[in-house]
């Protein structure tokens, strides 16, 4: 099973949870600034972040994203293998979390760290920046597949729909030749028969889910941005778990159940909090 993290934000702070050790690091003591990275993955986080810590702190910066370019700069002068330009995104994808030094609300810079095969430097391939505003006050960031829950999340995943689209094609060209059927040989033959052929039934399809999901993540970003820090930790620890045990349960017991090992929290006033961590159990 390949591991399962998620943070959830909104204006009060960032709650992120794993079921692995070694899969979020606090960055800096002195800035809130720390990252998810996938523990199972052939780069060596584990060495390359002490390195990063022992290097010492990023200069304090008013936009978070410097911190994310401060630590790539610090990959690609210390650490970069060409044979990591082929891994696959589920290896490379992490995200940084945070405030910058004038930040109110924090930030989530999700983001595939590769090598360049060509000047074998890191490069950041951004997929999402989210700036939590009063505009935009929630955001949900995971590693890996979250299938699982992630309908209630988003709503409808790509594997549903991708399944969906063929059933919806079939009934859609059932119900046109029961229609043609109809009003054949009548004056509405050619009207009817050009109407119905002129619709884009891809297109039809995915605007209907795309409202769907649109309606899913509206109630979902309703709800996230009512919740307290304590809600946060409450819901991402709950959907970590409900992820694993959904994906042990679908694998008929073949995966190994890893429960949530690692929470923390990050806020603008207290920094990174640890509220649950490998290292407590030495």
């Amino acid at each position: 099973m390949k591991p399962i993290c998620i943070a959830l934000t909104n204006m009060s702070g960032i709650a992120c949870a794993s079921d692995r050790d070694h899969t979020i690091y606090q960055l800096s003591k002195r800035v809130p600034f720390a990252v998810a990275v996938n523990p199972d993955s052939p780069i060596p986080w584990y060495s390359i972040i002490e390195q990063f810590q022992l290097s010492g702190e990023p200069e304090e910066s008013e936009e978070f994203s410097d911190y994310v370019t401060h630590f790539v700069a610090f990959l690609s002068s210390h650490f970069a293998e060409k044979s990591w330009s082929n891994l696959p995104a589920d290896d490379t994808n992490v995200f940084f979390m945070g405030y910058g030094k004038e930040d109110l609300f924090p930030s989530v810079y999700d983001t595939v760290l590769k090598v360049n095969p060509d000047n074998g430097q890191f490069e950041a391939t951004q997929i999402g920046y989210n700036k939590i505003s009063h505009q935009e006050s929630t955001a949900i960031n995971h590693l890996c597949d979250i299938d699982s829950v992630s309908p209630l999340l988003f709503g409808v995943n790509n594997k549903t729909r991708e399944a969906l689209l063929p059933i919806y094609t079939k009934l859609f060209e059932s119900y046109k030749d029961r229609v043609k059927n109809h009003f054949a040989d009548t004056e509405f033959t050619s009207y009817v028969t050009q109407e119905l052929d002129s619709h884009n039934i891809e297109d039809s399809f995915y605007q209907t889910f795309y409202n769907a999901n649109s309606e899913v993540m509206s109630r979902t970003d309703m709800g996230l941005n009512t919740f307290s820090v304590e809600d946060l930790v409450t819901a991402v620890e709950t959907l970590v778990n409900a992820e694993v045990r959904l994906k042990h349960l679908l694998s008929k017991g073949n995966e190994y159940p890893h429960l949530t090992k690692e929470i923390a929290v990050i806020t603008r006033i207290e920094g990174v909090t640890w509220l649950k961590h490998s290292l407590f159990a030495l």
